[in-house]
């Protein structure tokens, strides 16, 4: 949990010490195997998402079954927040490109 809140570094430096400990409180660390989903399109996003270790990639189902990556998220980028945020489904689906550690930041 430590290795978590230290990745988080930029966002904690902007919290007060109360909602520090608030933040530590509503997250949780997930490993993720090689092409395991994280979310899908159309779900309802119920946190949004820290990349610890690993890669992820962000992609739309396309036509004929074809999937087409719209983005790769690399170690300490954060997705899922703008369907988080907006309070809408996500419009994309994730998966981990390779073994990986998110960190999910919980409301």
């Amino acid at each position: 949990m430590t290795d978590a809140v230290s990745s988080l570094q930029d966002i904690m430096q902007m919290l007060s010490a109360q909602q520090q400990n608030e933040l530590k409180e509503n997250i949780s660390i997930q490993h993720f195997k090689k092409n395991e989903t994280l979310y899908q399109e159309g779900e309802v996003p119920q946190m949004f998402h820290c990349l610890i270790s690993g890669k992820v990639k962000i992609y739309k189902d396309g036509i004929g079954g074809r999937t087409q990556i719209v983005r790769v998220i690399k170690p300490v980028e954060y997705f899922g927040y703008r369907a988080y945020f907006a309070n809408q489904n996500y419009v994309t689906s994730a998966a981990a490109f390779e073994s990986s550690t998110v960190c999910l930041i919980l409301s």
